[in-house]
């Protein structure tokens, strides 16, 4: 199996409400299980970091339908790579809604999206890090389903 991993940026072209976050959450989930892929998304202060991984070609299907979803615009990918074994294996699609989450982790949000507006690939590996934290320290409230 060609497994591969993915994370990119986007900016909401309008604030989220919790409701549009929790349909975004079954909707992306249920696509996502029939793909047979996971990952995590996180929403922050109007801005979406998402970690998808897959088989390749079903990934870059999936990717290119999320690239032209009129919501969100200047889509940055972070990092794209061949990956050994999946990380996010229990979230077909688990959504973060950073806005009830602690100062210090929006503040890492914030500092890696600063970080890859000023350069993009210097980016990736610590986006990959940071969304690894957050699925491994709230495995307790991960999902696949909205997480408020």
């Amino acid at each position: 199996m060609d497994l591969h991993t993915i994370v990119f940026m986007s900016t909401a072209i309008r604030p989220f409400s919790e409701l549009e976050l929790s349909n975004l959450s079954l909707i992306a989930s249920s696509n996502n299980e029939r793909a047979g892929i996971t990952g995590l998304l996180i929403y922050c202060d109007g801005n979406f970091i998402e970690v998808l991984e897959g088989e390749k070609d079903k990934l870059d299907t999936m990717f290119g339908k999320i690239a032209r979803d009129p919501r969100h615009t200047e889509i940055e990918v972070l990092l794209s790579t061949r990956i050994k074994e999946r990380s996010f294996i229990s979230s077909s699609m688990g959504v973060l809604n950073m806005a009830r989450m602690e100062p210090l982790d929006r503040e890492r949000i914030r500092k890696i999206a600063d970080k890859a507006k000023q350069d993009p690939s210097s980016a990736g590996d610590a986006a990959y890090r940071m969304l690894l934290d957050f699925y491994l320290d709230n495995t307790t409230w991960i999902s696949d389903s909205y997480v408020a």
